[in-house]
């Protein structure tokens, strides 16, 4: 699994973490379920563990975004550097010794 994906896929799981620590939350304020003090404690951890995943991850696929767009554009400043060399060569090509005696005589 790529970066990319793994990335993905952590922020989405975080973001169901996010969903059921709420979810959890809003059930014990309308009386759904007993309010005990661990129920309440897990849902708050569920919401902070889920966020923390969801703010991490994000950044780090922003992160690899950006390096990726870097690397892409050293990429092409080589590959037209090096067409603009070749052009060069055409353009103007190189006498020779044996090109220059010939001139001479």
């Amino acid at each position: 699994m790529s970066n990319k994906s793994r990335s993905g896929l952590m922020v989405i799981a975080g973001g169901y973490l996010v969903y059921l620590g709420v979810k959890l939350m809003m059930d014990i304020v309308n009386d759904k379920i007993n309010s005990s003090p661990l129920i309440m404690i897990c849902a708050i951890f569920f919401m902070a563990a889920g966020a923390l995943a969801v703010i991490f991850y994000v950044r780090l696929m922003l992160k690899q975004n950006k390096a990726d767009a870097e690397a892409n554009e050293d990429t092409e400043d080589t590959e037209d550097t090096e067409e603009d060399e070749a052009e060069e060569k055409e353009a103007s090509p190189e006498t020779t010794v044996e090109d220059e005696t010939k001139i001479g005589e």
